[in-house]
């Protein structure tokens, strides 16, 4: 509805006064102003009084041009204030190719009017109104408007309707009036389809003398039954003109699996005007729909088996996992045909890396593998044992390094799809093969221990650092020499001026070291390479007057640099 501007209300307000103060002079001075002015569309309810048609109707305003002012009518009312009003008309073109005119209108309908304006600046035309207010059937392209402009005295209303040529109203009170296309004013919804009801009259139908004949649809899904390796399968077509549902909700067409011995409905139903061969009439939805039970029943295959035995062994005081599985799958059912071997204790799980091999039906796999936490060397002499750990000094016992599998209620297990599943004890071992670590630990070798620090020409004044080297024969490459904390890669290394701690360390927990296992040594350079005398080689627990030290540097004999060995609390 068009938005009127504050002169507008002013003049309103000004007119609803004077109008109160002709009818009620006592309240004139008491009335509160009035509200804005709200226009709206007509009721049936309406109680006010049409003005009287003239005896004889007037001619139609021009499409082409406003229609001439007539002189006023006699008004029948008490009310002596000069009032106007302007609505709004939706009707059909009788052409609508043509534009809108009055002599190109059907009948119309009143949508908008607006009766208490008081002067004809305030009556102004409608430019636009909300599409909710379109009477019923208004759809699609060749409607049009008419505005009517009133100018009365007393009380007036627009007529609900108009059939034109006679104007329903007459001039005067008309004194404007314009046509225009709807679509300028609102949103014109589009027309739905109308929709062709295909029922059947006689067996003879789609060709009914008493129906339409509606053209004709073809669907029907595809069905695969499901076999020992695959489940079933149902193909949805997608078809002009059809929908599918499954189970009576929706569903796009494509294909879907079927696991074995389950069932759905499919149901496929044309749309609105259009017939399904072989289909049903539903009077209600005014379809045809057609509707299929599949089923997919379990194919007779026989249970993939997996048969053999997991044993637990002692060999060589090492405690092994011995297995021998073969797979009886006939109709090759099994899911994948890779052997996976993992003993649990319903808590804890370990799974053997990597698989065992591959299987297929009719295959046997053989082999063994160390038990969880067992150790061996190159040879497979034993090193490690389950719920065991080498302190450095001794084998003690551990929660850890698997330890949970000594104990009862472990089941190992060799999966396939199907599984073979058995229960497995550690090995207790024999008089000829133990599964628990030699009480008295091996020794793998003793291997001396030295390092010498030496005055070496840099232009820092640094020393040179030779480890492992004892009586001319080297021992590096058996024990390991950490300096501050980084494992030295070479015999020989170069020092710049600081201190340092340097570490000896066995390379395999079952050596020894013969010899010092930490020293602490400080390099103190000197400001000319070459003067030796200048380099002081100094150590926490050296020992040596630094007499002694400087004549054995001014020789050029090298100074060994012997440390207490550190040892452990025996």
């Amino acid at each position: 509805m068009l938005k009127r501007s504050p002169a507008t209300a002013v003049a309103t307000l000004i007119a609803l006064g004077l109008s109160l103060l002709v009818s009620t002079p006592a309240l004139a001075l008491d009335a509160p102003p009035g509200e804005e002015q709200t226009v709206v569309a007509p009721e049936g309810g309406d109680t006010q009084t049409p003005a009287a048609a003239p005896a004889e109707p007037t001619p139609a305003p021009s499409p082409s041009a406003a229609p001439q002012r007539q002189p006023a009518a006699a008004a029948a009312s008490s009310y002596p204030t000069q009032l106007y009003g302007v609505a709004l008309y939706v009707y059909k073109k009788l052409d609508p190719a043509k534009p809108a005119a009055w002599t190109n209108s059907g009948p119309q309908t009143l949508v908008l009017s607006d009766v208490d304006n008081t002067s004809e600046d305030a009556n102004e035309w409608f430019t636009s109104f909300h599409p909710g207010l379109l009477p019923e059937g208004v759809c699609g392209d060749g409607w049009a408007i008419q505005q009517d402009k009133v100018k009365f005295t007393g009380s007036f209303s627009f007529p609900d309707e108009i059939h034109p040529p006679v104007d329903g109203i007459g001039w005067p009170p008309l004194y404007d009036a314009m046509h225009d296309e709807l679509s300028e004013y609102t949103v014109v919804p589009d027309c739905e389809e109308p929709v062709t009801e295909c029922s059947p009259a006689n067996p003879s139908y789609p060709t009914g003398p008493s129906h339409p004949v509606c053209p004709e649809v073809e669907a029907f899904p595809t069905v695969t039954p499901p076999t020992c390796t695959a489940p079933g399968n149902y193909s949805l077509p997608s078809v002009d003109h059809v929908s599918w549902l499954r189970d009576g909700s929706p569903i796009a067409p494509g294909d879907y699996d079927a696991p074995a011995a389950s069932s759905v409905t499919v149901t496929a139903v044309a749309a609105p005007g259009w017939v399904l061969k072989g289909g049903v009439y539903d009077p209600v939805g005014s379809t045809w729909s057609f509707t299929w039970p599949l089923d997919f029943p379990k194919p007779p295959c026989v249970e993939p088996q997996l048969v053999g035995s997991i044993t637990a062994v002692c060999r060589g005081d090492v405690p092994i996992i011995s297995y021998s599985v073969t797979l009886i799958d006939p109709d090759h059912q099994t899911a994948g045909d890779e052997a996976v071997l993992s003993v649990t204790d319903g808590v804890e799980t370990y799974v053997f890396t990597p698989a065992l091999g591959t299987l297929s039906h009719g295959q046997t796999l053989s082999g063994e593998r160390l038990w969880p936490g067992a150790t061996v060397d190159a040879e497979g002499n034993p090193t490690g044992w389950p719920g065991w750990e080498f302190d450095g000094t001794e084998w003690v016992p551990t929660a850890g390094n698997f330890a949970w599998t000594r104990a009862d209620g472990v089941t190992a297990i060799i999966t396939v799809n199907p599984d073979l599943t058995m229960a497995i004890t550690y090995p207790p071992g024999d008089p000829d093969c133990t599964t628990d670590p030699p009480q008295d630990p091996p020794t793998l070798g003793v291997f001396p221990t030295n390092a010498t620090l030496a005055p070496h020409c840099t232009a820092n004044g640094g020393a040179l650092l030779t480890l492992g080297l004892v009586d001319g024969v080297s021992f590096f490459d058996d024990v390991t020499y950490l300096i501050d904390g980084v494992v030295a890669t070479r015999s020989t290394v170069d020092l710049a001026p600081g201190r340092y701690l340097v570490q000896a360390v066995v390379k395999n927990a079952g050596d020894g070291l013969d010899g010092p296992t930490e020293w602490r040594l400080t390099v103190t350079g000197g400001t000319a390479c070459g003067e030796l005398s200048t380099l002081a080689l100094t150590g926490a627990e050296l020992g040596l007057p630094l007499g002694a030290a400087a004549a054995l540097l001014t020789a050029g004999a090298a100074i060994l640099i012997s440390r207490r060995r550190l040892r452990e609390a025996e």
